[in-house]
């Protein structure tokens, strides 16, 4: 796919958000690998609607209400193979899910927690809880379909492959940039050269095609044309993933590959929605 690149500045949450949406989390809730219990949820029969509209983070299981821990704000099926938000590959099928932590004791000792984990290769975990509505017919070990409630953090997950990442309220390596340097960064660049070559991640059908020729503002313009005429005549620039990703990489120097995906998936994300 193209990426039609052009960021605005509240792609990123904002210092100033409430404390209530500041401790952003976020990971591989459920995959469709066997778990420690052999079995296997099968990810396209998993219904995450009762779990957005009122569901919880808890604290490993607990049904004490004080060990709820927060609350989620999104879901995302991964298929196998494709790239993850956090910038991983995903092994199997399966179900991102974005949410944030609250703030208060039992919460703030899971984010330093997390916080700590996250200079490590280890994570905390995620456990789903629910209803299962129906098992295969010719392996009872494989929930075929099944209501999610609510989510665990846990250290012991049943399904080993589930991963809870610290999602920093502007991405924790380009916080400390100001507003004005990440507008520049996710503005729009100089058009690609011929014989450029792409940097970054192959992802994506169109992965390595180098955009050439394309500029964003057309140099020949008539000397009389007001500022409505010169709008409607700028163009905005089609990039590869390879190129929006050596884009950013130059611009934002300190943020790492991980990092630098959530980027271009959050503008995904906002495109849809229509809000780019």
């Amino acid at each position: 796919m193209k990426f039609d690149f052009e960021v605005p500045v509240s792609f990123f949450e904002k210092a100033e958000a409430n404390s209530g949406r500041k401790r952003r989390i976020g990971g591989i809730v459920s995959c469709e690998t066997r778990d420690q219990q052999d079995e296997t949820i099968l990810q396209r029969g998993l219904n995450f609607n009762d779990f957005l509209a009122n569901g919880w983070f808890n604290d490993n299981h607990s049904k004490k209400t004080v060990d709820i821990l927060g609350y989620p704000e999104a879901t995302q099926y991964i298929k196998k193979g494709s790239s993850m938000p956090d910038g991983r590959q995903a092994k199997a099928d399966g179900h991102w899910v974005e949410g944030y932590l609250l703030d208060t004791p039992e919460a703030d000792k899971v984010w330093d927690l997390g916080k700590a984990l996250q200079k490590t290769d280890r994570r905390l975990g995620f456990s789903v809880e629910g209803k299962i509505l129906k098992r295969s017919v010719s392996d009872s070990k494989v929930i075929a379909k099944a209501m999610v409630r609510n989510v665990a953090i846990t250290n012991c997950p049943v399904n080993t492959d589930s991963r809870m990442e610290i999602l920093a309220k502007s991405l924790e390596a380009v916080e400390a940039a100001s507003a004005t340097e990440i507008e520049k960064a996710c503005g729009m660049g100089q058009p690609a050269s011929p014989g450029d070559s792409p940097a970054g991640p192959k992802t994506g059908s169109e992965a390595g095609q180098v955009l050439v020729g394309e500029s964003l503002e057309h140099d020949a313009k008539p000397q009389e044309d007001d500022d409505d005429d010169k709008k409607k005549k700028k163009a905005k620039k089609s990039l590869t993933n390879e190129q929006a990703f050596g884009f950013l990489s130059g611009r934002l120097p300190n943020a790492n590959p991980a990092q630098i995906e959530r980027i271009m998936n959050l503008a995904r994300i906002i495109k849809r929605h229509g809000q780019l």
